[in-house]
């Protein structure tokens, strides 16, 4: 009778325990990830914008708690930190991804607007500062006339920068009254503000160098010059001293590239020609990221 007492108690003590543990269920995985950002899809430069990332199951169920991971096609253009907050940059367009449980979703594609404010530093025989300032309005169209902005440097003096439409580095001044730090440009527009800021360092330059080679012919030019180092890209212009004209086109080619040509030209016999190569930290037109120069230059007479 005892045994059978005990082994009743265990075989009622097995049910509870079954009874009392259920199985665990399986944690939803994700099959959809969507991302909603602003409804005009535009980024104004200077003004954070927050996305938001759901993340779905099979069944369209919302699931809470999973880990985004955000990114950006193009961080130059427009930034996203953890939180999905999205700065835009520059001009361009870009999409804002997020992903979670190795689904992803994106945005619309974006473009960006407003203010873009540039320095850079430009070497040649002494040193020297350049910047520029462009705007386009949400419709993409840029001003009229000759509008500025005005820049406020880190020790709080202030400059203006005429609007340029297409990033013509017209303004160099010597290095020396435009130190080290954040400088911030403003415009106004139809009563709203746009800003910019762009993080100078004047010690960040290309180092000099000189052309190697030169010649011409009536009609060629060729130019060699040194690898510089920093550099991604070099430009190479002409320009005929004799009659004050430039000749040719421009001449782009990447940073592993040491030589150039020009063919079909004209150029008089007697006449010198000047060749201007520049050195520089950035591919167009991610211009606004990276914008230093250092120049060289070679004459010589057409044989």
């Amino acid at each position: 009778m005892r045994n059978l007492l005990y082994g009743s108690t265990l075989a009622l003590f097995g049910a509870f325990v079954l009874t009392a543990c259920p199985s665990t269920p399986a944690t939803p995985t994700t099959s959809s990830v969507t991302v909603t950002g602003p409804a005009s899809q535009k980024l104004k430069i200077g003004s954070p914008t927050t996305f938001t990332a759901v993340a779905q199951d099979s069944t369209g169920t919302t699931l809470t708690g999973k880990t985004i991971t955000w990114t950006s096609s193009d961080p130059t253009v427009a930034s996203v930190d953890a939180t999905g907050r999205v700065t835009a940059q520059r001009f361009g367009t870009v999409t804002i991804s997020a992903a979670a449980d190795g689904k992803t979703g994106s945005s619309a594609v974006l473009v960006t607007y407003g203010l873009q404010f540039n320095m850079g530093t430009l070497n040649t025989s002494e040193k020297f500062v350049k910047y520029t300032a462009a705007f386009k309005d949400a419709n993409g169209q840029s001003v009229s006339g000759t509008p500025s902005a005005t820049v406020t440097k880190p020790d709080s003096s202030t400059f203006t920068v005429a609007l340029s439409p297409d990033f013509n580095f017209s303004n160099a001044e010597k290095i020396a009254t435009f130190p080290s730090g954040v400088y911030t440009a403003s415009y106004t527009k139809d009563g709203e503000v746009y800003t910019d800021q762009y993080t100078f360092d004047a010690n960040r330059t290309l180092p000099t160098f000189t052309v190697t080679s030169f010649t011409t012919t009536t009609t060629t030019a060729s130019v060699q010059w040194p690898s510089v180092p920093g550099a991604v890209a070099y430009d190479a212009y002409l320009f005929n001293e004799t009659t004050s004209a430039r000749v040719g086109p421009v001449n782009r080619v990447d940073g592993s590239t040491t030589v150039t040509s020009w063919t079909g030209l004209i150029l008089p016999k007697g006449n010198t020609i000047r060749v201007y190569v520049s050195a520089t930290n950035y591919a167009y037109p991610n211009v606004g990221v990276l914008y230093d120069e250092s120049t060289a230059s070679l004459g010589a007479v057409v044989p």
